[in-house]
């Protein structure tokens, strides 16, 4: 054998024994992923702790509540807007804006990072019933049922065909539809402060 060849063996050799020496230092360790029930509870606990200091914003006239982040503007309603007419009539909105957004110069054409709406429901239909008569239910879009406090019925609607916000949470309580539409992270994040109050349902 070559003087070469030694050198080669010898230093395969070396690493090895190098490796072998590192596995007993730093075993392996067997990754445990979280089944789904305690990822869903450490991402609740994550938004919780991450809106801890958030502002509240509280409508008595629909009974319901909401918090967003410090940074965040509430948006002014138009006068035009209020008395435009709509289907399914619009009982009441509001709008939540990053503070930097309305220094664009295309602010007014930025959609809001959520968007809370109130809707009359004067023959109290089924949750699927009123989006089947409004058409927010289209071909295609995906309906999950979700649970709310103070909601005879909830669901999250995703719209693939639309460009984002193409994700829409509606809520049924009493003669009114309540929806929310968040755009990105922090919009995402306000839709689980969103409260009714216990009355919401009268």
């Amino acid at each position: 054998m070559s003087k070469h060849s030694q050198a080669r063996k010898g230093a395969a050799l070396t690493l090895a024994l190098v490796f072998a020496a590192a596995t007993q230092v730093f075993p392996r360790q067997e990754q445990t992923l979280p089944s789904s029930g305690e990822a869903e509870e450490a991402e609740t606990a994550k938004a919780d702790a991450s809106t801890a200091r958030w502002l509240v914003y509280q409508n008595k006239t629909h009974d319901f509540s909401i918090k967003y982040p410090r940074d965040f503007v509430i948006l002014r309603e138009r006068a035009d807007d209020a008395h435009a007419p709509r289907r399914p009539k619009l009982l009441a909105r509001v709008r939540f804006q990053d503070r930097k957004v309305l220094s664009y110069e295309t602010a007014e054409l930025e959609p809001p990072q959520l968007s809370v709406e109130v809707f009359e429901n004067k023959d109290s239909l089924g949750l699927r019933d009123w989006l089947n008569e409004v058409d927010w239910a289209a071909p295609g879009d995906t309906v999950e049922p979700l649970r709310l406090e103070g909601a005879r019925e909830a669901v999250r609607v995703t719209s693939p065909r639309l460009m984002a916000p193409n994700e829409f949470y509606i809520y049924r309580a009493g003669p009114r539809v309540f929806r929310l539409t968040p755009l990105g992270r922090r919009g995402a994040a306000m839709v689980s402060t969103f409260r009714l109050a216990p009355r919401a349902e009268q």
